[in-house]
């Protein structure tokens, strides 16, 4: 059975920074008016030869998978070990500027700190006047140390496993599409330029040039890293477990029917 006190300590809260994410999406109000530009809808429509419905469809997919509104994952934080955190890189910062750092380095040290778990509304102010200090800077930091909860640093305490949702939802929505216009699934592995594998193939292709449109990344999205994606789409169209499905296919070879 769970303590009470552990369930007081866990929090949940919308959290991006800090988790690595395979491309930069552009997140705005779409206004349920799609995603994409008439100009892309017509590439789209000729690149892959697709009608185009269904490349208005996918714009009306994407978009809602990016609009700011969109559904996001909520990440577990821990009150104890954000305060701890924070503690520690205020004490780092502390150094810094009793070392003779510039007060622009030593605030690097206090990025992303919060005061949600200040007690009073006075434990609250401690942070923000310690983020516009420069002269008594040092004593505001030995403040913040000495008063609990006036700052911690949100991070999930599994960074690790935090997934790039608004992917997942965009190669979902490339799939579906792709079905629908009953496109081939299959792919092959190849090498690219730094001895890495990576997945070829119609469907990867388009998920790629859709990933373009709507990110602001400068590299391009590699196969690999949504495969897993696509496995799970095409598992789950089969009634299959996603996971044994992924273990079937090999890690190099001729080009293969999902």
């Amino acid at each position: 059975m769970t303590d009470e006190s552990d369930e007081l300590e866990r929090h949940v809260y919308m959290h991006f920074d800090g988790i690595k994410k395979s491309a930069e999406w552009v997140i705005k109000d779409y206004n349920g008016e799609g995603a994409f530009t008439d100009a892309q809808i017509e590439a789209l429509c000729h690149q892959f030869q697709m009608p185009r419905p269904l490349i208005k469809e996918l714009s009306l997919y994407v978009g809602n998978s990016l609009d700011s509104d969109s559904e996001v994952d909520l990440l577990q934080v821990t009150k104890s070990k954000a305060i701890a955190q924070a503690n520690k890189n205020m004490r780092r910062a502390r150094l810094l500027l009793r070392n003779g750092a510039r007060i622009e380095r030593v605030k690097e040290e206090l990025t992303g700190l919060s005061n949600i778990f200040a007690i009073t509304k006075a434990d609250a102010e401690i942070l923000p006047t310690a983020l516009t200090a420069d002269q008594y800077l040092e004593q505001q930091l030995t403040r913040l140390l000495q008063t609990p909860g006036s700052a911690a640093l949100l991070k999930p305490d599994r960074s690790p496993s935090a997934s790039d949702n608004r992917r997942f939802q965009v190669v979902m929505s490339c799939c579906y599409i792709w079905e629908d216009a009953g496109k081939d699934f299959g792919f092959s592995n190849e090498l690219d330029d730094t001895n890495r594998v990576d997945r070829v193939g119609g469907i990867y292709q388009f998920v790629q040039t859709v990933a373009t449109m709507v990110s602001t990344s400068k590299h391009r999205l590699r196969g690999e890293v949504f495969h897993k994606d696509i496995t799970h789409f095409k598992a789950y169209r089969l009634g299959r477990d996603p996971d044994a499905f992924l273990n079937e296919e090999p890690e190099f070879g001729p080009p293969k029917k999902g």
